[in-house]
């Protein structure tokens, strides 16, 4: 018979040593810092290129589709200058997470009205959906839980998006 403190007690310490789905979703070749962008169509197209860059497979103008055809359906901006536009695709093979901020707040259609200068672009597989909703359910976590936002507003550059990213999702864990 199996000590009853044992196996649990593994079991926690062999999880909190994973990365989350979240982390393993992204790298600081997604992350573009002060992204110099006109609208949000402009936006989301630079990102599926980000991610067309880091994941040959993936096709960038049909992650723009999907991901802009989400937006006509109503925004994923959730206020306080933040988007979380999201859409699953046959196109992606993995749940992956790009992040930017912005050089200047672009009109999302907010219902704060406030513009938005951070955004996190999740792209699931229509063959996985409760990965899609883990990670924009993290995402949603991470920023509830305060000051990341302002973290990323005040990176310089790509790595230390990750990093505050990174950091605060270490923080919730």
């Amino acid at each position: 018979m199996w000590p009853a403190r044992w196996p649990n007690s593994w079991l926690r310490a062999e999880v909190r040593q994973m990365p989350s789905l979240l982390l393993r979703s992204t790298s600081p070749e997604l992350m573009a810092c002060r992204l110099d962008a006109p609208d949000r169509a402009a936006v989301i197209s630079a990102l599926a290129d980000r991610l067309a860059e880091v994941d040959p497979g993936v096709d960038s103008e049909q992650i723009q589709r999907v991901a802009l055809a989400r937006e006509e359906i109503e925004s994923t901006a959730i206020g306080d200058g933040v988007a979380l536009p999201h859409a699953r695709t046959d196109g992606v093979a993995a749940i992956r997470l790009c992040v930017a901020t912005l050089a200047r707040p672009v009109d999302w259609a907010a219902f704060d009205g406030v513009g938005v200068q951070a955004v996190f672009l999740i792209m699931g597989s229509r063959r996985a959906p409760a990965q899609q909703l883990r990670v924009l359910a993290d995402v949603s976590g991470l920023l509830r839980s305060g000051g990341l936002r302002d973290e990323l507003l005040a990176a310089g550059d790509a790595a230390a998006l990750y990093a505050a990213i990174r950091s605060a999702s270490t923080r919730k864990a």
